[in-house]
């Protein structure tokens, strides 16, 4: 089973991956799974939402930290999500994906624009 995973992971490729309210900035672990993603599937964006504007600024200065300038590349910087939800949480009592962010590995060249 467990090759059965390894040779569908080797084999496929992701159009995107959502992490939502991640809570980058509160748990060291995300680091390295951001950078596996990263590494694994150059093409595919990343996009990390947030219960807060602050909370998506603290989760873009964590990744910001993880990545070299020239690994990544921000499709679009922490901003407000229209699209949010209505249930409440987080450290500021948002909306659930209240603010987003996306970024993408720089090499693996992908069209993806918001």
């Amino acid at each position: 089973q467990q090759q059965q995973q390894q040779q569908h992971d080797d084999t496929c490729e992701y159009d995107i991956a959502f992490a939502f309210n991640a809570g980058v900035w509160g748990y060291d672990s995300w680091t390295e799974s951001l950078r596996r993603a990263v590494e694994r599937y150059p093409k595919m964006p990343v996009v990390v939402t947030a219960y807060s504007m602050k909370e998506c600024e603290m989760d873009e200065d964590c990744v910001r930290e993880a990545f070299e300038e020239e690994e990544i590349r921000f499709v679009w910087e922490a901003e407000e999500n229209k699209h949010h939800g209505e249930k409440v949480g987080g450290e500021e009592n948002g909306r659930e994906n209240s603010a987003w962010m996306c970024f993408v590995s720089n090499s693996g060249e992908v069209g993806f624009r918001k």
